[in-house]
């Protein structure tokens, strides 16, 4: 069992000790922290993450677009019935106006709230994208760093090893000579 299933579990069976949550809450994030590079776990959960954005952004324009059917629906039977009901054709003219100004001010708030929900899962998207390309990024950097490091660890160690052979064989020389 895996240190992340700690979290799971306070997921699907929460507790009443806090303690316990907040504990399994910083295990699991530093596990997210600490998971090796090659592993695809963040690229899965980043993939999550979007979707779930977008699902989220999604499901409210459909509620508002249902309740925006049911509200123009509604006008526009009211309007129908008042009218009938109405003594003379100047108030069902009346009605049929006022019903399509409540239209058009509908639509008007349909085309407003569309694009204002539409931008918001388009800045979600590429600020999730740009994050991402940041995060990429900061992880080549990272082991970049750590490769180059690493060689001119390498090259020190063998360059002073040529130098020592070096230095043995100048004295042994030297040595020998003076013999």
């Amino acid at each position: 069992m895996h240190k992340g299933a700690t979290f799971h579990a306070f997921i699907l069976f929460p507790t009443k000790d806090p303690s316990q949550l907040k504990r399994a809450s910083l295990l699991e994030a530093s596990i997210t922290y600490s998971t090796p590079n090659n592993d695809k776990t963040s690229r899965h959960k980043l993939l999550v993450l979007v979707g779930t954005i977008t699902l989220l952004a999604l499901t409210g324009l459909l509620v508002f677009m249902l309740f925006f059917l049911a509200a123009t629906f509604n006008a526009i039977v009211i309007s129908l019935l008042m009218s009938l009901a109405a003594a003379g054709g100047f108030l069902a003219l009346f009605f049929a106006c006022i019903t399509a100004i409540y239209i058009g001010a509908l639509s008007v708030a349909v085309v407003v709230i569309s694009t204002a929900t539409i931008s918001a899962i388009i800045a979600a998207l590429i600020t999730t994208g740009w994050i991402g390309f940041f995060w990429t990024v900061w992880l080549v950097t990272k082991k970049s760093a750590g490769f180059a490091k690493h060689s001119l660890g390498m090259t020190g160690s063998a360059i002073a090893a040529y130098s020592s052979v070096r230095h043995v064989r100048r004295h042994h020389d030297f040595d020998k000579i003076s013999d």
